[in-house]
């Protein structure tokens, strides 16, 4: 059973959604170059259902080597935090929102393949698209209001 909702249009349609969109994109190209800069890292896998599993870990390091060292133990924190973050928003989302996220940020997958998978058109899709997007954004403060 899902709970969780879209967004409503009197919310999407405050924010410019073009704008909001290209954020999202650099908060998701960051992301997937350090997934391949910082691989020690474990990352959350998806399941069957479109959830994240988030992997804990704890990690003590006691190194005055220098600054090198220091910054990407800082960075490793950084990207941690966001893993956590982004699990957090992906269980706000409805299971299309999930599917759609997943499958074209993940997954690189095209949006006819994705709206196949979720049998509806893209102009369905394009609402389920701005709300996912929309819950990204601003969740990393980075919604763009017209």
């Amino acid at each position: 059973m899902e709970d969780n909702t879209l967004l409503s249009l009197r919310i999407v349609e405050q924010y410019d959604y073009a704008k909001t969109k290209l954020e999202v994109d650099k908060i998701m190209l960051n992301f997937e170059e350090d997934r391949y800069k910082y691989s020690e890292l474990p990352q959350p896998t998806i399941t069957p259902s479109y959830e994240i599993k988030y992997e804990m870990f704890t990690n003590n390091f006691i190194d005055k080597v220098g600054n090198y060292v220091e910054k990407k133990l800082d960075r490793l924190k950084e990207i941690d935090l966001f893993y956590q973050k982004l699990s957090t928003i992906i269980n706000t989302m409805t299971c299309s929102e999930r599917v759609y996220f997943l499958d074209s940020y993940f997954r690189k997958r095209a949006e006819t393949i994705i709206c196949e998978k979720l049998n509806m058109s893209s102009s369905s899709l394009a609402r389920i698209k701005a709300s996912c997007i929309l819950k990204i954004a601003l969740a990393f403060d980075k919604a763009v209001r017209k």
